[in-house]
């Protein structure tokens, strides 16, 4: 793991990733899911952060319409499954973001 960041410039190339998804086995990578075709990718601190949990929902009304254009939604958070990052308690939860996104 690098100990830096680099913020991605407009029109650099994202750098490879491999991660355990929370709601499937395997790993995703972004080379495997750019092999099926378009991608989207949410950066998300968690399901604490009032303005993380607005833009999930407001992707989460659009994931009919997203899907049905052959794109991938993808939700990438830094915290553990079992920690505080929690999607599947925010999708099935009365989440104040979640039914009225701002």
């Amino acid at each position: 793991m690098q100990d830096r960041t680099e913020t991605l410039q407009i029109g650099s190339r994202a750098p490879e990733f491999l991660l355990s998804p929370l709601n499937g086995q395997g790993i995703v990578s972004l080379s495997g899911c750019l092999k099926r075709g378009v991608l989207i990718v949410e950066f998300m601190r968690g399901t604490w952060c009032p303005n993380c949990g607005k833009r999930m929902a407001k992707l989460e009304l659009a994931k009919d319409e997203i899907l049905q254009t052959e794109a991938q939604l993808v939700y990438i958070a830094a915290e553990k499954g079992d920690g505080v990052w929690n999607p599947k308690k925010f999708l099935t939860a009365d989440h104040p973001g979640r039914d009225r996104p701002e």
